[in-house]
C-alpha cells in the first residue's frame, strides 16, 4: 500500500520502508532500501541504507544512491559495488551510472571477476554495456597479503585494461610483469580470454630445457582455435644442437567419435637409419595417432596409429621411449552375446637389432563369437571363428582358418558350488609360404590342417562370511581338462603363441598360450582358491593361490615355464591393505624343490599421501615357447619412487630404475612442482642410461612456469601420480 500511496500523493517529500519501482526509459529499475525519499518536483528520488538497484541482470550496491528521472542517471556513495551478468564485481568509492546501468563513471575502481582475479585502478569508464575501462590499473589473480602489506608474487600493471564483454577480451596498454613488485617483462599490447572463455586462439606457456643431445631447448606452442569442437595446436622447438623441429597436435570431437593426432617433423644432423646407415643430415618425423568412433548402436570402429622415421629420433626427442610402435585399425559389431570384428595390426621395430623387412603384419584378422540362445539345461551352443591373414615384406607368410564349435551346460549345485561342462572341436587349416620354422625364409607352400576336440569342466563353491566390522569370501576352485596330445606339427609355424607366461591369472583356463598355433593337450587339473576379507576403514587382504596338476603329458610347455612336471609350480598373488599407511601387492610363481622364486612382483606403497614411498621389485625367469628361435631373457630389477609434499604447494618426487641382474642404473628422474592460486612451476631432471642409434645416455632438464589465467598448463601423473 506504500507504494500505491507514494505513486499518488503531490508532496515533495515522502518517505517508507520499502522497495520502489520505476519506468525509465528501455526498462523497469527496482530499487530497494532502508528509507526512501522521493521529490516529487525534482523527480529525485534518495535511498539509504542497504540499496540496491537492479535492472535486468546487472545490479547496483551501495550505502546511499540518489537516482534522478530527468537524467536517468544513478549517483552511488558508500561501499559501492556493481554487479555484471558474468559474475565480475566491480568496487568503487563513487559510482556515477546512467539508469540502466550500463554507461558510468567509477572513482578508486576495484574489480573481482569470476575466476577471482582482481583489478584495480584509479578510475573507471562503462561504454554502452559492452566494456569497462580502467585506468592506471594493477592485475593478478594471486591471493592478497595479509593486512594489504606488500606485492602480491606477480602482477601486471598496465596504463590502460579494457574489459570488453562482447568480445570476451581483456586487453592491457603498455603493461609490464612484476614479480614481488619488481618488473620482469614490458609489453605495449597483452590479451588474455574472459575467465568463462573456453577456448581462444593464442600462445600458450613456454618449456625451456637443457638437454645432453639437443643442447638449450626453447619450445612455444601456438593454440589455435578452429571451431568449438576442432583445434590445432603448433609447437616450434629451437635447440641449439639439433636444429629446430615442429610438433603438431591436432584435436576434433564428434558426436560420434573423438580423434587426436599428433606428429613432428625436423631437419637434423648426422643419424642411422633403419638400415644403419649414418645419414649427415636429413629430415625426420614421427606420426602418433588414436581414434575411437561409435557409428550405431552396435558398430563401433577405431584406430592407432604410430609411426617414426627412424629408431631413434622419438628417443632423441623425449617423444616416447617405447621399443615398438604398434598400428592397429578396428572395425566391430556387439549385439545380443554375439560378436565380430576385423582388425589391421602392423608393428614398427625400435630396437637396434630390429629387422623391419622380417616383422609381421597382419591384413586382415577377422573374429566372430556367436553364442545361441538358451536350449535343454540351460545350456547354450557357441561358435568361434578366426581368419588371419599374416605377412612379411622378408620372409613367411601365413594363412589361417580356425572354427570352433561349443556346447556348455551351467548348473548351480545342492551346496551351491557351480559347475560348468563345455564340449568343443576345433579345426585349424594353415596355408604356409615359406619355412615354418624360420619366419625369416620365405618361399615354398605347404598346406596343413588338424582338428583339436578337448571337454572342460569347471567347479568352484563360494562362501561368504563375517561379523559385525569384517566381511569374508573364499572360494575355492577347480578346472579339469581332457584333450589329445599332440596337434603340434612342425609344418604349422608358431605365430601367435611365442610369448607365454603362467601365473594366477591363466591358471584355470583350457589353453595358457595367448593364441591359437600352439595346442596345449593332454589331461590336467588345476586347482586352488581366492580369497577375500574386507574391513573398516577401507582395510583389505585378497589373494589367489593355486597349481596345475598334469595327469598325461604334454611337451608344449617353455622349459622354465613352471609346467614342466607333473606338479607345476606354485602360483598366487597377494594383496594387502592394512591402512592407508600401506599397500603390499605381491605375485609370485614358486618351486617347492628350490629355494628361489621363478618369479616374484611386488609392489609396495608406504607412508602418508604427503609422504609416499613407492617400491616394485620384478624377477622374472627366462622362458620361451617350445621351438620358438625368440627368447625372453630374464629379468630382475627394482623400481624405487619417493613423493613429498613439503608444503600445500611445494612437492618434490624422485624415481631410480636399476637393472639387478646387470648391476646397473636403467634411470634417474627428479621432479619438483610449485602450484598455488596464481603460479605453477614445474622442473624436472633425468637422467637415461641406456644407448639407441645418436641417443647415447641422454641427460634431460626440464623447465615450465605456468600464471594462472595468463598462462596455465596440465600436470599429468607421472612422478606426480606415484
Amino acid at each position: 500500500m506504500a507504494l500505491l500511496v507514494f505513486a499518488l500523493l503531490p508532496t515533495r517529500e515522502v518517505r517508507a520502508q520499502s522497495g520502489l519501482q520505476l519506468d525509465a526509459g528501455t526498462g523497469p529499475v527496482v530499487l530497494t532500501a532502508d528509507e526512501l525519499i522521493y521529490d516529487a518536483t525534482g523527480k529525485v528520488v534518495t535511498a539509504i541504507g542497504n540499496v540496491e538497484v537492479s535492472r535486468g541482470e546487472r545490479r547496483l550496491l551501495a550505502d546511499r544512491v540518489r537516482y534522478d528521472e530527468a537524467r536517468d542517471r544513478v549517483l552511488a556513495q558508500g561501499n559501492v559495488v556493481l554487479i555484471e551478468p558474468s559474475g565480475d564485481a566491480l568496487f568503487g568509492d563513487e559510482v556515477e551510472v546512467t539508469g540502466d546501468l550500463k554507461d558510468g563513471l567509477i572513482k578508486g575502481v576495484r574489480a573481482l571477476r569470476a575466476d577471482d582475479s582482481r583489478f584495480a585502478g584509479v578510475a573507471a569508464r562503462r561504454e554502452r554495456g559492452e566494456r569497462v575501462v580502467i585506468e592506471k590499473a594493477v592485475y593478478s589473480p594471486c591471493n592478497l597479503c595479509p593486512e594489504g602489506r606488500g606485492a602480491p608474487l606477480w602482477q601486471v600493471r598496465a596504463e590502460r585494461v579494457t574489459l570488453d564483454e562482447v568480445a570476451q577480451d581483456v586487453i592491457y596498454r603498455n603493461a609490464r610483469l612484476e614479480f614481488f613488485g619488481l618488473p620482469v617483462l614490458y609489453t605495449p599490447y597483452l590479451s588474455q580470454p574472459a575467465p568463462n572463455v573456453r577456448k581462444r586462439s593464442g600462445f600458450l606457456i613456454p618449456q625451456f630445457g637443457v638437454d645432453s643431445e639437443l643442447g638449450t631447448t626453447l619450445q612455444v606452442p601456438y593454440f589455435i582455435n578452429l571451431a568449438p569442437n576442432r583445434d590445432l595446436t603448433l609447437a616450434p622447438l629451437l635447440t641449439t644442437k639439433a636444429g629446430p623441429a615442429l610438433f603438431v597436435e591436432g584435436r576434433d570431437l564428434e558426436t560420434w567419435g573423438r580423434t587426436v593426432v599428433t606428429g613432428s617433423i625436423a631437419n637434423t644432423d648426422r643419424f642411422e637409419d633403419d638400415k644403419g646407415n649414418t645419414i649427415e643430415q636429413g629430415v625426420r618425423g614421427h606420426v602418433d595417432g588414436r581414434g575411437r568412433y561409435r557409428i550405431d548402436d552396435t558398430h563401433f570402429s577405431g584406430f592407432d596409429g604410430q609411426w617414426a622415421s627412424d629408431k631413434s629420433y622419438q628417443r632423441l626427442y623425449g617423444i616416447s621411449g617405447r621399443n615398438i610402435n604398434n598400428n592397429h585399425a578396428f572395425l566391430e559389431r556387439l549385439w545380443d552375446r554375439d560378436y565380430w570384428g576385423l582388425n589391421a595390426f602392423a608393428f614398427q621395430g625400435l630396437r637396434t637389432a630390429d629387422n623391419q623387412d622380417t616383422i609381421p603384419f597382419a591384413l586382415p584378422l577377422a573374429e566372430a563369437r556367436l553364442v545361441s540362445e538358451p536350449w535343454r539345461w540351460g545350456s547354450r551352443g557357441t561358435l568361434d571363428s578366426n581368419l588371419l591373414l599374416l605377412g612379411r615384406t622378408q620372409g613367411r607368410d601365413v594363412h589361417r582358418l580356425s572354427n570352433e564349435v561349443g556346447w556348455e551346460v551351467p548348473q548351480v549345485g545342492a551346496y551351491g558350488d557351480l559347475r560348468r561342462l563345455r564340449l568343443s572341436l576345433r579345426g585349424d587349416f594353415y596355408n604356409v609360404q615359406g619355412d615354418p620354422e624360420d619366419p625369416t625364409v620365405g618361399g615354398g607352400t605347404e598346406t596343413v590342417a588338424r582338428v583339436l576336440p578337448r571337454a572342460t569342466v569347471d567347479w568352484s563353491l563360494p562362501l561368504i562370511g563375517g561379523g559385525a566390522e569384517w566381511q569374508h569370501e573364499v572360494e575355492p576352485v577347480a578346472s579339469f581338462n581332457v584333450a589329445p596330445t599332440g596337434g603340434n606339427s612342425n609344418r604349422i609355424p608358431n605365430e601367435d603363441s611365442i610369448d607365454f607366461e603362467f601365473d594366477e591369472s591363466n591358471l584355470l583356463l583350457p589353453s595358457r598360450y595367448t593364441g591359437l598355433d600352439v595346442n596345449e593337450g593332454g589331461t590336467k587339473l588345476a586347482y586352488g582358491v581366492r580369497f577375500t576379507s574386507i574391513g573398516p576403514q577401507l582395510r583389505r587382504v585378497s589373494g589367489a593361490l593355486g597349481q596345475n596338476l598334469q595327469i598325461t603329458g604334454n611337451d608344449v610347455y617353455p622349459s622354465n615355464s613352471g609346467l614342466a612336471g607333473t606338479f607345476s609350480n606354485l602360483v598366487g598373488r597377494l594383496e594387502v591393505r592394512p591402512g592407508e599407511m600401506l599397500d603390499i601387492a605381491y605375485r609370485f610363481r614358486f618351486d617347492a624343490s628350490s629355494p628361489e622364486f621363478a618369479r616374484a612382483d611386488l609392489n609396495v606403497g608406504l607412508g602418508p599421501s604427503r609422504a609416499r614411498i613407492n617400491l616394485r621389485y620384478v624377477k622374472l625367469s627366462s622362458e620361451a615357447a617350445k621351438d620358438s628361435t625368440d627368447t625372453l631373457e630374464g629379468r630382475e630389477a627394482l623400481i624405487a619412487g619417493v613423493r613429498l609434499q613439503i608444503t600445500d604447494n611445494l612437492a618434490v618426487a624422485a624415481q631410480t630404475r636399476r637393472d639387478l641382474k646387470e648391476n646397473s642404473p636403467v634411470a634417474n628422474t627428479f621432479g619438483l612442482l610449485y602450484a598455488d592460486e596464481c603460479f605453477l612451476v614445474l622442473a624436472g631432471l633425468e637422467k637415461d642410461f641406456t644407448q639407441r642409434g645418436e641417443v647415447d645416455e641422454p641427460l634431460t632438464f626440464t623447465l615450465r612456469i605456468g600464471l594462472r589465467t595468463l598462462g596455465d598448463f596440465e600436470i599429468g601423473s607421472g612422478l606426480f601420480g606415484l
